[in-house]
């Protein structure tokens, strides 16, 4: 495992590329990466440009990322689509998002499946990643890496505080498109409201809800916090992201290029997960100290799993699953 501070890693891979960058060879392949976030400070952006450093240092040049992040060539969903037809390469994308394509991955949204970060990378490293990884392959997308968003927690306004269990009833809470997360608020008494991420701000804005949930990097880069100032430490889920390439891809590079590819995303695994644990943590500060959000502390978390435990009851097909990654535990 490397041991290195995120931040000395990247200053030291741009440190590399100025004194030694990466030319851009005569007949260079050009591959397509998409991600939704923006290009810098945020966790989709950051890893993606680490990968585009490192590929392009390996390959001298002969291989070339062209990032489009903002959604500059649509929606997540639509990233999905792409990297199964062929016409995007190479896009991050969270589980849920992923699940919509490929059914196992859904068992990612299920509440408080994972106790922590190192929790979580022993699954993704073991037989259930592997397992899903071949799912993956099976619904026309490589898995090149696994590492993740974060643990999910909620954030409300100042007029609809959350200090117990009982505040989340009625509360009109923005979700991702998955019945599992939908179920889990419901199980406490929220209002579970589908939405897509390009609709959320305005929503919160205009209080068509009161509240979302998301990882504390995405609460800060989005500015999710001017309109959602209370951040309500929940965890209930961990999102996990896939870095997603197309097969396509092995059509447009020689062999020796394609396994380049896969030893760099797998170079960069570590850091990318590296880069998951220090935003998140740095994000938070940030919320708290800088742009002055609340961060409430006081619902208890077994309260929260004992409220949620029934949602497993309507997803047995994951049990097994489920099973193998708390004997992880």
């Amino acid at each position: 495992m490397i041991r290195w501070k995120f931040s000395t890693v990247i200053l030291a891979i741009a440190f590399m590329t100025a004194v030694c960058p990466a030319t851009e060879a005569a007949d260079a392949i050009h591959l397509t990466l998409a991600h939704a976030d923006t290009p810098e400070g945020s966790l989709f952006g950051t890893c993606m440009t680490e990968f585009k450093n490192v590929l392009e240092q390996r390959s001298n040049g002969s291989i070339i990322v062209d990032i489009f992040p903002n959604g500059q060539l649509g929606t997540v969903s639509e990233y999905v689509v792409g990297v199964q037809s062929g016409t995007i390469d190479l896009a991050p994308a969270a589980s849920t998002f992923i699940a919509n394509f490929c059914h196992t991955v859904s068992i990612f949204d299920l509440p408080f499946l994972f106790e922590d970060y190192e929790h979580v990378w022993q699954t993704l490293d073991g037989e259930v990643g592997t397992q899903l990884t071949s799912a993956l392959a099976d619904n026309g997308i490589e898995a090149l890496a696994w590492w993740g968003l974060g643990f999910r927690n909620v954030t409300t306004s100042k007029k609809h505080p959350i200090n117990s269990i009982g505040d989340l009833k009625g509360f009109r809470i923005r979700t991702m498109q998955s019945a599992i997360h939908q179920a889990l608020f419901q199980a406490l008494g929220a209002d579970a409201v589908p939405m897509d991420w390009g609709e959320l701000y305005t929503a919160l804005q205009q209080g068509t809800v009161d509240g979302e949930e998301n990882p504390f990097t995405q609460v800060l880069s989005s500015n999710i916090w001017e309109v959602n100032p209370i951040i309500v430490k929940t965890e209930h889920a961990f999102t996990p992201a896939v870095f997603m390439m197309s097969p396509q891809v092995a059509s447009k590079v020689s062999s020796e290029q394609l396994e380049l590819i896969r030893n760099c995303a797998k170079e960069c695994t570590p850091i990318f997960r590296k880069a998951t644990v220090d935003i998140n943590a740095d994000a938070l500060k940030t919320l708290i100290q800088e742009k002055e959000c609340s961060f409430i502390e006081t619902i208890s978390k077994a309260d929260l799993q004992a409220a949620t435990a029934s949602v497993y009851n309507s997803y047995p097909e994951y049990a097994d699953l489920v099973q193998s990654i708390r004997n992880i535990r």
